[in-house]
């Protein structure tokens, strides 16, 4: 029998515009082959009041995601006509939404890869459904409430590099912009507020997505790996690392 709390807050349309200042309520799609799981998954989900639209395929999923107004995704690797590492690919081609992936697999590879390619967290199944829910919350209430930040300093430059907190990417030379998954922001938007400041790994997990287990901290390191190679950085300038604990932005040129 499913065991729930009393701590779970359950918003209404009006609750949440109020909260988040938003005019609809974040939209879910959740990929997952197995009914059962689904099934189980979207009712843990539903109880954060969110918008849910489910799918059981690839294919529906891509229709879900070629709608638009999609605000998290959460998909399953193995799945019956295709494989959730491709379609995390061609997510990432056309949209910089967060992707939580779930999978039975339990190979690190996979879970390298996925980070690589831009997903936000990993839930290994049988995982607690609970634990997803609060994943899910996390990154969608950091996602919505970063617009009332953004209006208050919209723009940040450091080293050559500028923080567009409005659209949420880089931009290299005043011209060239690169988008960024959420992650990557979340990331960068952190070393942005601490200039010249050594911030811990596990400081950054927890800004991320609320992580609190030390096993997620390797995914730190492979979203400063990506940003060091969409931003053009070597391993020294801009993003150092500072060994045994986390990293630095240095803006000034001065280690």
């Amino acid at each position: 029998m499913r065991m729930t709390t009393n701590t779970v807050r359950v918003y209404n349309q009006t609750e949440w515009d109020k909260e988040t200042k938003m005019e609809k309520l974040p939209h879910i799609v959740l990929l997952e082959d197995d009914r059962p799981t689904l099934e189980m998954y979207n009712t843990y989900l539903s109880e954060t009041g969110l918008k849910i639209s489910t799918a059981d395929s690839c294919s529906r999923a891509r229709e879900l995601l070629k709608n638009g107004d999609v605000d998290l995704a959460v998909i399953d690797l193995n799945l019956p006509d295709g494989d959730g590492i491709e379609l995390l690919k061609e997510i990432r081609h056309i949209s910089t939404i967060p992707v939580i992936v779930v999978t039975s697999r339990e190979d690190e590879i996979d879970k390298i890869v996925g980070l690589e390619l831009g997903a936000d967290y990993f839930l290994v199944k049988p995982g607690p459904p609970r634990e997803l829910r609060l994943r899910a919350g996390n990154i969608i209430k950091r996602s919505t409430l970063s617009h009332e930040i953004v209006q208050k300093e919209a723009l940040k430059t450091c080293a050559g590099i500028t923080l567009d907190m409005e659209q949420r990417q880089a931009v290299l030379n005043e011209n060239e912009y690169i988008d960024l998954t959420n992650g990557e922001f979340e990331l960068l938007s952190a070393l942005f507020e601490n200039p010249e400041r050594p911030i811990s790994r596990q400081y950054l997990l927890d800004r991320i997505s609320g992580y609190t287990s030390d096993s997620q901290s390797r995914s730190i390191d492979t979203l400063v790996y990506r940003l060091r190679s969409k931003l053009r950085l070597g391993a020294g300038k801009v993003i150092l690392t500072v060994h045994g604990f986390g990293y630095k932005l240095v803006c000034n040129g001065n280690k």
